[in-house]
């Protein structure tokens, strides 16, 4: 087992990240990046759709869900376990961003806001490149109505996301960053889809495989 998987179309752009598996932390994460000074922000993850722009001297402490610099040096990450980790990098304006995907922050367009995000930094969204990370499959990510409500109320089509089977109800969360990010102007050529369950891949961490708060995966891009 490796301790982290990479995205064809990052690493073709010579960007270092990875999407951690369980046996990665974040020394060793820091271990893979060529010598330099690296800063590594503090940052609560919260299930939100708050955006923050990360720069020197760095805060105390990043409170949010989605990341964003243009600085080198500054290694963004985001913590997962089921929910959806997601990674971008807009070529032209040299813009990364990690994004931490989950159900609450998604039906709250965390995606379309942080692609508001990096325009209104001087980016473009055709020139951005996105990597989707391992995460819970549709086919096994039972939600109940609170969930899928929640996405209605927030403007979401259900037929687009969710589907039902013997009475139960599924949410895909890939469909749902798909569509924000081809809705916002990214290429569906630029977008990478690493296809890893979570749940069903004893490599990564898993709540609702567990149902224990076992730790979480570390999701790393660095300019």
């Amino acid at each position: 087992m490796g301790k982290y998987y990479k995205s064809k179309l990052l690493s073709e752009r010579s960007i270092i990240h990875g999407f951690g598996t369980r046996h990665l932390d974040i020394n060793m994460a820091l271990e893979e990046i060529p010598e330099g000074e690296i800063l590594v922000p503090k940052t609560k993850q919260i299930h939100s759709s708050e955006v923050l722009y990360v720069k020197r001297p760095l805060e105390a402490c990043y409170i949010g869900d989605a990341f964003i610099t243009d600085e080198k040096g500054i290694l963004l990450l985001v913590r997962t376990a089921d929910c959806l980790p997601l990674l971008l990098f807009e070529e032209e304006a040299r813009i990364i961003s990690a994004v931490h995907c989950g159900w609450r922050g998604t039906a709250r367009h965390i995606v379309r806001n942080t692609l508001a995000k990096i325009v209104a930094m001087g980016g473009k969204a055709s020139k951005i490149v996105a990597a989707i990370g391992p995460h819970i499959r549709e086919e096994v990510y039972e939600v109940g109505d609170d969930v899928l409500n929640s996405f209605i109320n927030e403007g979401w089509r259900e037929d687009a996301l969710f589907a039902r089977r013997n009475g139960k109800i599924f949410l895909s969360l890939k469909n749902a960053v798909v569509y924000e990010l081809t809705s916002g102007g990214v290429g569906e050529k630029n977008i990478d889809l690493l296809t890893l369950s979570t749940y069903e891949n004893p490599e990564f961490f898993s709540y609702r495989r567990t149902k224990s708060k076992e730790g979480r995966m570390i999701n790393f891009i660095l300019l």
